[in-house]
């Protein structure tokens, strides 16, 4: 009971941090990255997805994204699994503002709706991560004393009500 009881602790704890880090990581693409305009391509593909009874065949899109650089040199990058569809840029040749970092060969769609959501994440992740690290810390323990003493007047007034 005690090591799924951490395990479920350190469970909570790395989607939290993946969470924050994934948002703040596509906030700093966004922010510190060059602006292009892009061609959005993707294509069908069936890919094959394991569950917990076996294997099942789900159709995915892979995107492409080529895009020119003020050199004149033409770029073309390609996403494996990516959430662009989820924004409503699924159509081929559509023309997208991107951001992307060379260095970091990381790139993100300059949406404002996007860093929105990516804010709104983070900060709900960063809530969980605090309050998370306070009940651990012992600095919560006014709520158990609280509902400790709640249940007690509650059977209380069942046990004088027979």
């Amino acid at each position: 009971p005690v090591g799924a009881m951490w395990y479920a602790i350190g469970a909570l704890f790395y989607l939290s941090f993946s969470t924050f880090y994934v948002n703040f990581d596509d906030c700093y693409t966004r922010l510190r990255g060059q602006e292009y305009t892009a061609v959005a391509n993707y294509r069908w593909e069936t890919i094959k997805v394991h569950y917990r009874i076996g294997y099942h065949y789900k159709d995915v899109r892979r995107y492409s994204f080529t895009f020119i650089a003020e050199n004149g040199v033409t770029t073309c990058l390609r996403q494996r699994l990516s959430n662009f569809s989820g924004y409503g840029h699924t159509e081929n040749g559509d023309k997208l503002s991107i951001k992307y970092l060379p260095k970091a060969h990381k790139l993100s769609i300059a949406d404002a709706s996007n860093t929105y959501d990516n804010l709104l994440a983070m900060s709900v992740s960063g809530i969980i991560i605090i309050l998370m690290v306070a009940l651990l810390m012992g600095k919560l323990n006014f709520l158990y004393k609280f509902w400790k003493e709640f249940r007690e007047r509650k059977s209380r007034k069942k046990s004088k009500r027979r």
